[in-house]
């Protein structure tokens, strides 16, 4: 069985399009899906999966939720594998002096293309720093997230 952790897009944010994790639980169990555990308020789910086929799975629970809930919820699926490898590719973990509260990590539906991430990274000159490795993006907010310096 493969663990997969879905992180839900679009719900739960400031206190928009509000889903109980309780019932996120049991989308997944009446899915199929084992072990099933939801974390906090987040809209994130992890549960363990006969079917190793993220994008069959992510339309699974897509489909399930809009038929359940009546707006649509895009849901990016990671593997435990994989955020482990996020964890280690990290690019900022090797510099001193770093306040892990100040690192945010995207998680995209797919990979961007090279050229397309060397572009945007190339093009962005503000105070934050960001690193792409593998399919994350990992911003490190030097001034903290949520603040914005205009000049």
């Amino acid at each position: 069985m493969t663990v997969f952790i879905a992180l839900f897009r679009g719900i739960n944010v400031g206190g928009h399009k509000k889903v109980k994790m309780d019932v996120l639980k049991k989308l997944h169990e009446s899915l199929g899906f084992r072990d099933v555990r939801t974390y906090v308020q987040s809209g994130n789910v992890v549960f363990k999966s006969e079917s190793s086929d993220p994008a069959g799975i992510a339309r699974r629970i897509e489909s399930e939720f809009e038929r359940a809930h009546g707006f649509p919820a895009k849901v990016i699926l990671r593997t435990s594998g994989e955020l482990r490898e996020v964890v280690r590719k990290n690019p900022l973990q090797s510099q001193g002096g770093k306040e892990a509260k100040f690192l945010h990590v995207v998680f995209p539906a797919g990979r961007p293309e090279n050229a397309a991430t060397k572009e945007f990274l190339n093009s962005y000159h503000g105070p934050e720093e960001l690193n792409a490795a593998g399919k994350e993006l990992y911003i490190y907010y030097t001034n903290g997230a949520g603040r914005y310096y205009w000049n």
